[in-house]
């Protein structure tokens, strides 16, 4: 679990637009890649006035097996959420190798004294860890009141073995649809592995629906992550499965977006023309791109996810 200097600029936009709350929970400790000096810069160049430590407060990492090695110059967590004008961080973790607030194995359900506890439970780099992925996210959105923000930074393209899932934007997306969230927007993330660097990150939003086709895929030899931020309403639920393909997306329409299907005229000509031209890697490639255009011309979709710049 750790946090660049981009995904600390993605949360201090975030609180900007809307702020975090009084009490914030995180699963795990976070380990903050940044200098306590790079942290203050950042969250002033955003915008945001610093709220003053404490006197005498520690600004160095609280991450143990940091204390003593290279990455001892950065900051914590504490020290950044304090910046923001969090009262209450909390850190709930699986053991208390980091000095965890909450031990919980999100495997298993979390029991009735911690639901509703915080106004915002950020997911950086733990729902992937957890082996029954829809108990984790029932878990963490039982966390938040309602009312309340989810935020999650999960893997997405080239994390082989890292955990034991890579999860794509419309994971998140649709789950919070079909359990009536008030929003969920997503984002992807570009970046070099391992993300211990002052290097920013590129931005993609995500746009919902995009056929499977190779201009809606993002093509890197880099590694991909996705942002997600929801907003829990008072009728918001945790239990609801999504089916891929038939979900409402409740804040953009009324109707169910298609994941891309096709018409019977189409699928028939596919047929006939697809073994002729797979036998010639140039000509299938002109097929593919000719389909994916042809697409975009008649649903007047956008032709990929639309990039936003570095963060």
């Amino acid at each position: 679990m750790g946090l660049s200097l981009s995904a600390l600029r993605f949360i201090i936009r975030q609180h900007l637009h809307r702020p975090l709350g009084p009490a914030v929970c995180t699963l795990g400790r976070q380990r903050v890649v940044a200098t306590y000096q790079q942290v203050l810069d950042l969250v002033r160049e955003e915008g945001w006035a610093p709220r003053p430590l404490e006197d005498g407060q520690d600004v160095s990492t609280n991450i143990p097996s940091w204390k003593n090695g290279p990455e001892s110059k950065n900051t914590s967590d504490v020290v950044f959420f304090g910046l923001l004008g969090i009262d209450t961080l909390t850190t709930l973790d699986v053991s208390d190798y980091e000095a965890a607030d909450i031990i919980w194995d999100l495997n298993k359900p979390i029991p009735t004294e911690l639901i509703g506890r915080f106004d915002t439970v950020i997911d950086s780099g733990t729902i992937e860890h957890v082996h029954d992925v829809h108990q984790a996210i029932r878990n963490i959105n039982l966390l938040t009141r309602p009312g309340g923000t989810v935020m999650h930074f999960a893997p997405t393209s080239n994390y082989i073995d890292h955990g034991y899932h890579q999860l794509s934007p419309i994971f998140f997306v649709d789950y919070y649809a079909a359990n009536r969230f008030e929003r969920c927007d997503a984002w992807l993330f570009e970046h070099i592995r391992p993300f211990a660097t002052l290097e920013k990150w590129n931005l993609y939003r995500h746009e919902y629906g995009l056929p499977m086709a190779p201009w809606g895929w993002l093509w890197s030899s880099k590694a991909w992550m996705t942002a997600v931020v929801a907003y829990k309403g008072e009728d918001s639920t945790v239990d609801k499965v999504p089916i891929q393909g038939g979900v409402v997306l409740p804040w953009a329409s009324n109707r169910p977006v298609a994941a891309g299907g096709r018409t019977r005229l189409f699928s028939s000509v596919r047929r006939r023309l697809e073994p002729l031209a797979r036998r010639s890697t140039f000509l299938w490639k002109c097929a593919v791109t000719g389909s994916v255009v042809m697409h975009y011309i008649i649903r007047r979709r956008a032709t990929r996810h639309a990039y936003v710049g570095k963060l």
